[in-house]
């Protein structure tokens, strides 16, 4: 992948880890307001995990099955995004995976189920999602499905 790709994939991991680290009260004047999705921190706790996740499996053609393994690929993510990076991007980061409070990888055939947490707003947000294989990231997230209890 070229480092511009990897540059707007550290982007949006930054603005993740940024929305889950500075919403943690909702501001009054903005309860009444539409909302975009890539400023809500629920939207972006959810997308940024399941593309660390597909970037993963982009990279190694396999699935990861543990926190240590997507901690790796976000420091390669990092590594070739260095140059791009604002010192306070290159230190929030690196603690992108550590907002998720579960994490658990079960494969299903060829597929991934992922389950997760993370806290916002006061909030805890839990879902799983099932992932397909596909050739990009963004085919993976446009194929997942959020699994039906």
């Amino acid at each position: 992948m070229s480092s511009s790709i990897h540059l707007i994939k550290g982007g949006m991991l930054l603005a993740v880890v940024l929305a889950l680290a500075a919403c943690h009260t909702p501001q009054p004047t903005d309860r009444d307001m539409p909302k975009c999705g890539f400023s809500d921190p629920e939207t972006m706790g959810n997308l940024g995990i399941l593309d660390l996740v597909a970037e993963y499996y982009v990279a190694h053609h396999a699935w990861p099955s543990s926190r240590e393994q997507l901690k790796a690929q976000l420091q390669v993510m990092l590594k070739e995004a260095k140059a791009d990076l604002t010192p306070e991007e290159a230190k929030a980061l690196p603690q992108f995976v550590d907002h998720y409070t579960l994490l658990e990888f079960h494969r299903k055939g060829a597929n991934l189920v992922l389950r997760y947490r993370f806290k916002v707003e006061r909030r805890i947000v839990e879902s799983t999602v099932i992932l397909k294989p596909g050739r990009t990231a963004d085919e993976i997230i446009e194929r997942s499905a959020l699994e039906q209890p």
